[in-house]
């Protein structure tokens, strides 16, 4: 279910990147992330998977799941798996986490708030160029 899904959003994303929705105005690409945003629960719970890769295909989908309406809980998400997850993929999560947070902060503080958090949690994994934005920001 979970492949399904991240084909679902993948022909989605590259219809939108493309101009070409299949129908008016980025029809199919609105339907492929209808459809994933109605399975979130689902996929936030492939976190949990004992299977590496069905953790890691779930972690690319949330990013193409968050939006402007669900990011503060979705970003709890990623920061509870950033607590769990293998120290070597800490460094990658930070900086999606940076991005997420700068491209849907709802407002200042809880941008501060959740990269305060990020760097409590995984702040010795991030890339120092995530630091810095980090430290920018607050």
């Amino acid at each position: 279910a979970l492949n399904t899904l991240a084909k679902c959003i993948a022909d989605g994303a590259h219809a939108a990147r493309s101009g070409d929705g299949g129908g008016e105005n980025g029809e199919d690409a609105n339907t492929a992330a209808s459809a994933l945003q109605r399975h979130r629960t689902t996929v936030v719970d492939c976190l949990k998977d004992p299977d590496i890769s069905i953790r890691q295909r779930a972690l690319e989908l949330i990013y193409h799941l968050v939006n402007q309406e669900n990011v503060e809980a979705l970003t709890a998400e990623l920061l509870n798996y950033l607590v769990l997850c293998p120290r070597d993929h800490r460094g990658d999560i930070c900086s999606r986490v940076l991005k997420v947070v700068d491209k849907f902060s709802p407002e200042d503080r809880w941008r501060v708030d959740t990269l305060i958090t990020m760097l409590t949690i995984a702040g010795r994994e991030c890339e120092s160029s995530v630091q810095s934005a980090t430290t920018i920001y607050i």
